[in-house]
């Protein structure tokens, strides 16, 4: 060590002993530092760092500066609030030039400095797995975790630019064949209106030669033959969800097996217009349970939507309006809304198959906004209101005839090209108005799935619905062979007007009622720390028309809980203060209910505490 109290410290002097510190192996291409201090500058946007520097061993440790023998402290000058006290980083350095700092010998090039990650942080990002990974692959110690991951991520990089440059290259040909995609769809949809077109018109005329054959004697209603079963006489005693699940199992031989509580809670869900989700594994009958309950009930019809993974908004659910041709292309899901619209004596339910296969809030956001709203405010905004009133002024004038008197046999008195104008405006008038209003007797299904191939559900979504888990029809054995003992004749006829009350109306509770309501909002409060899980203002409503359905309330608490409260609980498990409140939850639940036994299987998940498997 040179007496530096003798030595002349020069640019010259410093440049060749920072040199022989690389020769020896005391300094390499890189300084690793640890923040001491920051201070602000009082004008501008920078701040002094004030750090020391760190010897990079299986430890971090204070490397001692050479000339002075004493901890090794450094300055430098960068954007304000870069880093913060007790970051670690790692960057370039350069020979100290300024005359008053030649004590340091070095000086640290900002922009070159990285803040090393945490251990906390990588299992954050990464998971556990990685970084185990990193000490396997690197021999290496905790604390060098982050010197580790930087080491990685240099040997991957170059790999990374070569596959973002493949990318880059493929997203040009998938954008090309994007435009080649959406003219061909622009056209299928412009078939696909021609087709529903001719629909409606095959369907008119096959309506018209049932009325005649009828008249004449020579239409017998199947249905009728059967024994059919009003809901009225039925709703009281609940003897009208037994009956619905035998027909479930009886009804054109389907042999589909339901327990009975989750019939009635679908069937609840249905009556006070709640969003039904049904979620469970790949077999346990979710588009079954929709599907066979349009054989069972009557009227009733369903409507099946399958959702495509590549829907990103409201378009792809409702179509979209051609300003051109002034003319709407409506998709399955708008035109079963439309037959719901002018079919009011049946119960339209529309279910979207594999609805998480897109994100859900893109495409359904319209529809989640207005289920919002009172029964009678709730309407779809199609296109702009004055394309409406432009093909109304059109129509009227085609046919000399207010709008209010015009009916679809008034075209036949315009020559065809006058009647193929006068065809599309008014479809757009009375089957595609710009407001287009919800109809009272459609309810909304969907069915989830969950695998790697679905969008997870946003808060918003969960928050909407009411939510019901299936079992595997295997474990119903016991159900099974007490439905297949029993038998009814004829579909369940339903009271269409009786059927959709709750969902007009205001709840009214009974004590009973109420009191069921109070100990779900009391587990809710237990959760209150858990980001989205206390139960709000929009859920207590949904749980009142609910619970104002049910002939009786018992196990209403605990269905509940498994459909409003626990598909909402969502934290990592390295969230060990979260993960003690849900703890506690758990442990309030009746010992034997559904509920704790869901809640029990929800803590087994390795990384994140969820519903959803």
């Amino acid at each position: 060590m040179p007496d530096t109290k003798e030595m002349i410290i020069t640019k010259e002097t410093v440049s060749e002993f920072v040199e022989a510190q690389r020769t020896n192996g005391t300094l390499g291409n890189e300084i690793t530092l640890i923040i001491e201090k920051v201070i602000n500058q009082q004008s501008g946007n920078s701040s002094r760092y004030q750090c020391r520097v760190l010897k990079s061993g299986e430890l971090f440790i204070e490397m001692l500066n050479p000339l002075t023998n004493r901890p090794w402290e450094l300055n430098f000058y960068f954007v304000k609030d870069a880093f913060t006290i007790g970051d670690v980083l790692v960057g370039r350095y350069e020979v100290q030039t300024q005359k008053r700092f030649l004590h340091d010998l070095i000086k640290p090039m900002p922009g070159t400095l990285k803040k090393l990650k945490r251990s906390n942080e990588l299992v954050d990002r990464h998971g556990e797995d990685f970084v185990q990974f990193l000490q396997k692959k690197f021999d290496g110690e905790e604390s060098l975790l982050g010197l580790m991951y930087d080491r990685w991520y240099e040997t991957t990089e170059r790999d990374i630019s070569e596959h973002q440059e493949k990318i880059s290259t493929l997203n040009s040909e998938i954008n090309h064949l994007n435009d080649q995609v959406t003219e061909k769809v622009l056209q299928l949809k412009g078939i696909q209106a021609e087709i529903q077109a001719h629909e409606q018109t095959r369907l008119r005329i096959d309506q018209q030669v049932y009325d005649l054959r009828s008249s004449l004697g020579f239409v017998e209603e199947d249905w009728k033959e059967e024994a059919a079963i009003d809901f009225h006489n039925l709703k009281e005693d609940g003897d009208f969800i037994e009956a619905m699940q035998i027909g479930l199992y009886h009804q054109n031989g389907e042999n589909l097996v339901y327990e009975y509580d989750i019939v009635r809670r679908f069937i609840t869900a249905l009556r006070t217009d709640q969003l039904v989700l049904l979620t469970g594994p790949s077999g346990t009958g979710k588009s079954s349970l929709v599907h066979q309950i349009g054989e069972v009930l009557h009227p009733c019809k369903v409507h099946h939507v399958a959702v495509q993974s590549n829907w990103t908004d409201v378009q792809d659910l409702l179509g979209f309006f051609n300003p051109l041709k002034n003319t709407y292309l409506p998709t399955p899901f708008l035109q079963a809304l439309v037959d719901a619209r002018n079919d009011k004596k049946s119960l339209h339910i529309i279910c979207l198959d594999e609805m998480n296969l897109a994100h859900v809030e893109y495409y359904f956001s319209s529809l989640l906004s207005a289920r919002e709203k009172q029964p009678d405010k709730r309407f779809l905004d199609l296109y702009a209101h004055k394309f409406y009133k432009e093909a109304k002024m059109d129509l009227e004038e085609l046919l000399n005839m207010p709008i209010a008197e015009i009916s679809a046999e008034d075209l036949k008195q315009l020559d065809a090209e006058k009647r193929k104008e006068a065809r599309s405006k008014y479809e757009l008038i009375f089957n595609f108005p710009a407001h287009f209003p919800i109809p009272d007797n459609v309810r909304f299904v969907g069915t989830l799935n969950m695998d790697e191939t679905v969008k997870p559900l946003s808060p918003k979504v969960i928050d909407r619905s009411f939510i019901i888990e299936l079992d595997h029809p295997s474990k119903l054995n016991d159900v099974r062979e007490q439905l297949a003992s029993q038998s009814i004749g004829g579909k369940l006829e339903l009271n269409i007007s009786e059927f959709i009350l709750p969902a007009l109306e205001e709840p009214k509770l009974s004590e009973e009622q109420k009191s069921v309501i109070d100990q779900v909002l009391e587990y809710s409060s237990v959760l209150k720390d858990i980001p989205n899980a206390m139960m709000n203002s929009r859920g207590i409503k949904h749980m009142e028309r609910y619970v104002s359905s049910l002939p009786a309330v018992e196990g209403a608490v605990d269905e509940l809980i498994n459909s409003k409260i626990l598909p909402r609980v969502m934290f990592p498990k390295a969230e060990k203060q979260l993960e003690n409140v849900f703890d506690e939850f758990v442990a309030r639940l009746p010992q034997a209910s559904n509920s704790r036994a869901k809640a029990e299987k929800m803590k087994i998940n390795k990384r994140v505490v969820q519903f959803w498997r």
